[in-house]
């Protein structure tokens, strides 16, 4: 029998719906007035990859529980925002988590991240203390699993249901062992656990749309513009930086 992933023809699987389960995780974010949304991603396939996940990376994903919450990311936020950003970590771990966290925010503005992970978003937490925006005033992250040090950074994520998923998959091995046949498929629902890593985009002046400057800045880029270190001022700064 299988749990979560690889779903195999004829073999008893136990998981959730995570395509559902992430359309939902995405929704919160956009019910809060998220638009410039990036996606965190640990990997699509086992072959070293990271980085900026195309559609035809997407499309030739191998690995089922990602392939399917990047899908409910995108069901959720419909064809005006196909173009999220994608950014694939290429591995499960902390380490590859920062990198990929480092590398989405250089690809652009972005006022919230969905991971497809706890251990993914308890990466971009970290990243965004580093860089010094404010979570979630300027940023919002949240994870998937609802893992035990989730709770201890306040972390807004889906939850699985593990306890439930470990006892279902024990009875059905035990029926497997004892010659009877359990059901094939057996779904659990995953549940938003609202904390303190979400909220509404910082407004940067009444009026704006998305917290955007009227340049079409976001609060959050000038945040990461100042710790790049692209505005060095000296006495005064007279540049809208």
């Amino acid at each position: 029998m299988v749990v979560d992933a690889p779903r195999l023809a004829d073999v008893p699987l136990v998981c959730i719906p995570d395509r559902l389960a992430a359309r939902t995780q995405m929704t919160h974010l956009l019910d809060l007035g998220h638009r410039a949304v990036g996606i965190l991603a640990e990997r699509l396939a086992p072959d070293g990859h990271h980085g900026l996940a195309d559609p035809s990376r997407r499309g030739r994903a191998t690995e089922r529980v990602v392939r399917e919450r990047i899908a409910g990311y995108l069901d959720a936020a419909g064809p005006d925002f196909a173009r999220l950003p994608v950014m694939e970590a290429g591995g499960f771990d902390h380490a590859a988590g920062v990198a990929a966290t480092r590398a989405l925010l250089g690809a652009g503005p972005i006022t919230a991240i969905a991971a497809t992970s706890d251990t993914m978003a308890i990466a971009a937490l970290d990243v965004a203390r580093e860089r010094r925006p404010r979570v979630p005033e300027d940023l919002s992250v949240i994870g998937f699993d609802d893992v035990p040090g989730a709770e201890r950074r306040a972390l807004t994520t889906m939850r699985r249901p593990m306890q439930e998923k470990g006892r279902l998959a024990a009875a059905m091995l035990h029926d497997l062992l004892n010659g009877a046949t359990p059901e094939n498929t057996v779904e659990l629902q995953a549940e938003l656990v609202i904390r303190g890593t979400t909220g509404p985009p910082a407004a940067w002046r009444p009026g704006t749309k998305n917290g955007a400057r009227p340049d079409g800045r976001t609060p959050f880029a000038r945040v990461l513009s100042r710790a790049a270190g692209r505005c060095r001022p000296r006495r005064r700064c007279r540049t809208a930086c």
